[in-house]
């Protein structure tokens, strides 16, 4: 996977999850705190495209994301 753009990014082996976000698959963290205490901060616009990106490992840990976008090579 390639991010554009990235501002954050964290990987973790523990396990935290929103309502309604399954265990082994990827999500968009809307109403983000993270995304949300970025534009607080400056470092990105309140206009701007970026997404707060979250991909679950099935146990095996989750890798979270600040970005504007991302494509999958192969």
């Amino acid at each position: 996977m390639f991010f554009s753009d990235t501002v954050a990014f964290k990987w973790q082996m523990i396990e935290t999850f929103v309502e309604g976000e399954e265990y082994d698959r990827s999500h968009i963290i809307t109403e983000s705190k993270w995304l949300e205490d970025h534009i607080k901060q400056g470092e990105i616009g309140a206009q701007e495209e970026y997404k707060h990106y979250k991909f679950n490992f099935n146990g095996n840990g989750q890798l979270e994301v600040i970005s504007n976008g991302f494509t999958v090579k192969m």
